[in-house]
């Protein structure tokens, strides 16, 4: 079976994607994880919790983020999700999407908050420009949304893919078939 999903667009101000070498304040010289950190402030914004630093798959016990957001994501899809994921991965990340967005689980129906999607956990991944280059999706990632997509306790709502690109920029989201 064929799935798709279309691309959602988040702009940044160009000037945040400057490094601390050319001027600016971003970190790091490779602008690594710069896109992520724009589509998680974007779920951020609109109440979300967001996981850059997690496994789906490994069992991580040593105590680091990526361990203890691991931990927080196994409790929220909870058991049957989990021993699915390694069923069907073993502890292969690859393909694995950048983000994990979900409400909060201890008032998941908070009556302040107003979610614009009805779904409690769903996963990003998040593509950039590089250099005026759209950022390719790899073979892998199709492969993790397909499995995802196919399962019934998970469908393809449960896969989003978001853009990042700077403001001004004339861009056309895409609708990717995987």
């Amino acid at each position: 079976m064929k799935f798709s999903v279309t691309e959602t667009v988040v702009e940044y101000d160009p000037q945040q994607h400057l490094s601390w070498r050319e001027g600016g304040a971003w970190p790091h010289s490779n602008h690594y994880w710069f896109h992520e950190a724009v589509v998680a402030a974007h779920f951020m914004l609109l109440g979300y919790h967001v996981f850059h630093e997690y496994s789906a798959t490994k069992d991580i016990q040593d105590g680091s983020r990526r361990d203890y957001n691991s931990r927080i994501f196994r409790s929220i899809v909870g058991d049957e999700v989990v021993g699915w994921l390694r069923e069907s991965f073993g502890s292969d990340d690859s393909g694995q999407p950048d983000l994990f967005i979900y409400r909060d689980p201890d008032n998941p129906n908070d009556p302040k908050i107003r979610y614009i999607d009805p779904l409690l956990w769903f996963w990003v991944e998040v593509k950039g420009i590089h250099n005026g280059r759209v950022e390719p999706i790899r073979g892998t990632q199709k492969a993790f949304w397909r499995m995802i997509a196919s399962h019934e306790l998970l469908g393809p709502e449960r896969v989003r893919l978001v853009r990042a690109i700077p403001k001004g920029s004339t861009y056309q989201p895409r609708t990717i078939s995987y």
